[in-house]
């Protein structure tokens, strides 16, 4: 709860002392991907993500949320989901400033719950027609409760305070190809030991001006485990339909 009220009073603050000089406008970005097989192996994967961004320049106010689930013969695999709100101010057309809260739980990977606050800067290096260049420096504050492999859930939640920096490169290839990568490097301010990063390059085909097919793939690093005897690195190959209105 007290992760809710500080975001809540940061986008408060924020929001009292927004101006009103464009119209507002409203976007959405809907990702859906099914994966079936049926023979000597039964699998279903299904995933789902959305992004909805409302804009009054000079702010922005962002929802994103995804799901992934797996299954093999009926018996989960996979598993993962995420809500996040984030709040964005220009201070110019390559400076900005963002605070934003997300709930996430990777119960495969040993995390059961985690909420996370981050604050911080964004500046736009390169912004041009086809090429966009630009990198996030902040703090990261996470709160996590953990599970073991019998399903049972630690007792009480670790804290770790963390710095963050994030680069973003977007390419457009022709009138319907694009490309995406982006990469996030996190470290803890009390145990140089836990540092991770996580990246995903993804390609898009524009199918009409609504409909275009995403292949990506994401790669999470944690080099202190969230549970003891965890892998350190995930990965997740997904091919979609991505939807913008």
């Amino acid at each position: 709860m007290r992760f809710l009220i500080l975001v809540t009073s940061v986008l408060v603050s924020q929001f009292s002392f927004a101006e009103d000089t464009k119209p507002s406008k409203l976007s959405h970005d809907s990702e859906a991907g099914v994966i079936l097989a049926s023979g000597n192996s039964e699998t279903q994967t299904y995933s789902i993500k959305q992004s909805t961004t409302y804009d009054w320049t000079p702010n922005a106010l962002k929802f994103t949320g995804s799901y992934l689930l797996g299954k093999t013969s009926g018996t989960e695999t996979a598993k993962k989901w995420d809500l996040g709100l984030r709040y964005e101010r220009s201070l110019s057309t390559a400076l900005a400033i963002y605070s934003s809260y997300q709930i996430d739980s990777l119960p495969f990977a040993g995390t059961e719950l985690r909420h996370t606050v981050d604050l911080g800067g964004k500046y736009v290096f390169l912004k041009g027609d086809q090429t966009d260049v630009g990198t996030e420096i902040g703090y990261r504050l996470t709160k996590e409760s953990f599970t073991t492999d019998n399903g049972t859930t630690t007792s009480g939640y670790l804290t770790s305070h963390m710095s963050r920096v994030y680069l973003e490169w977007n390419n457009k290839w022709s009138s319907n190809v694009g490309s995406k990568f982006w990469v996030e490097y996190l470290q803890s301010y009390t145990n140089t030991k836990d540092y991770r990063f996580n990246l995903e390059p993804s390609l898009s085909v524009l199918l009409n001006q609504m409909f275009s097919v995403k292949l990506a793939y994401l790669v999470n690093f944690r080099n202190v485990p969230a549970v003891a005897g965890k892998k350190k690195v995930d990965a997740l190959y997904t091919t979609s339909l991505v939807a913008k209105f």
